[in-house]
């Protein structure tokens, strides 16, 4: 019996061990709590899709104006595990943002379709965002609704970063793009002067004007180039427009001149993930290649 008992410890101190060993070297337990949290997030932003899905007019906009404020304020509360993963060790992040991602790009296409619907509607931007808006009256749901330029001004680094977000998932393609799009020219109108905002709108047009390998319509190449000159005449130390400005270099075949931004970049903000994700394609150009930018 004595040695069953011991057998019994020993097995379970290596079991407990090997967890340890697990969770040292690979962050176990902080995934697992991880998973279990984006899924709920994954549930919780399929119930808002379905329940946009349900409004087809203006005339249903008070019906569902709570539940959707509350369902908004629960998922907010869920939301932020993608980027909690970002911080496991490199395995572990790998093995679950490939679990995550396909079904959280499924769930984010439907829920922009929904939302670009309702928001072509009359009141339907301040039924989406009421926080955007002085208040959410049966007034105001019933016209046209004029944006807040103070909300948006005060507000201004988290609506950008919301913005940034869609474009960071879906490289600025599809029904997301507008959405992030408005949210920019409304930062803009607010405050001139947030250099940021002129980050995101060099992103977006240089993914929306970007058609085919390294060809751009409507002078894209250029008119991104002038935005990220803006944002950093305002702001001559922002990370985010040197890493974009790496990014723009490397799309006209100047190495040189794309490393020597990204260094900037990561002078200013070693923890910016799209200046590694940069450097990764500036490897990548410098193999053998004789693509060419076209400017169309």
């Amino acid at each position: 019996m004595k040695k069953s008992a011991h057998l019994v410890r020993l097995g379970l101190l290596l079991v407990v061990g090997g967890l340890l060993y697990l969770n040292h070297e690979h962050g176990i337990f902080r995934a697992v709590t991880l998973y279990y949290q984006d899924q709920l997030a994954q549930t919780c932003q399929a119930e808002y899709t379905e329940l946009l899905r349900k409004i087809r007019n203006e005339s249903q906009f008070s019906q569902y104006a709570d539940q959707l404020q509350t369902h908004t304020q629960s998922c907010g509360r869920l939301l932020g595990s993608m980027k909690a993963m970002e911080q496991l060790p490199q395995s572990t992040k790998e093995y679950l943002l490939d679990r995550v991602g396909t079904s959280w790009k499924k769930i984010s296409q439907q829920n922009g379709v929904e939302m670009r619907r309702i928001m072509a509607m009359k009141g339907g931007e301040a039924l989406l965002f009421p926080e955007r808006f002085p208040s959410v009256s049966e007034e105001l749901l019933a016209q046209p609704a004029q944006p807040d330029l103070d909300y948006y001004r005060q507000s201004a680094q988290p609506i950008i970063a919301s913005a940034q977000r869609l474009m960071d998932y879906y490289n600025g393609s599809g029904e997301e793009q507008d959405i992030a799009h408005q949210l920019i020219q409304r930062v803009i109108a607010a405050d001139q002067q947030y250099a940021p905002a002129y980050v995101a709108l060099a992103r977006y047009v240089l993914a929306t004007t970007n058609t085919m390998g390294r060809r751009y319509r409507n002078n894209g190449l250029e008119r991104g180039k002038a935005l990220i000159d803006k944002a950093m005449a305002l702001d001559g130390n922002l990370a985010a427009a040197y890493s974009l400005l790496g990014h723009w270099h490397i799309q006209r075949f100047d190495f040189s001149a794309a490393q020597s931004a990204l260094d900037r970049a990561r002078t200013l903000d070693a923890n910016d993930p799209w200046v590694e994700v940069n450097q990764g394609r500036l490897y990548e150009k410098q193999l053998p290649n004789d693509a060419a930018v076209y400017n169309d």
